[in-house]
């Protein structure tokens, strides 16, 4: 059913910006798991995930726990949609 035929149309709600959040070293020189999550998930600043790429590239500890939490987060995935 169309406006003309008597339908009413709710106006679109305007999307808030995403909140996005900076990432920083901690004292050990390593980033936080929260960070390396935010990371995954495009809530960090451009300049703050560019920062935490070229730290994982270089910082042997950080790349491993980035890729376990990654797999953490996709098997999560595959468990939420196995139904679908």
């Amino acid at each position: 059913m169309s406006e003309a035929m008597g339908a009413k149309i709710a106006p679109e709600k305007e999307k808030e910006p995403k909140k996005l959040f900076s990432a920083e070293l901690g004292k050990d020189g390593h980033y936080a798991d929260l960070d390396l999550t935010r990371y995954f998930d495009g809530q960090l600043e451009p300049e703050s995930a560019n920062d935490v790429t070229a730290h994982a590239r270089q910082c042997e500890s950080c790349r491993k726990n980035a890729d376990a939490i990654q797999r953490e987060i996709w098997s999560r995935v595959k468990t939420h949609f196995k139904g679908f």
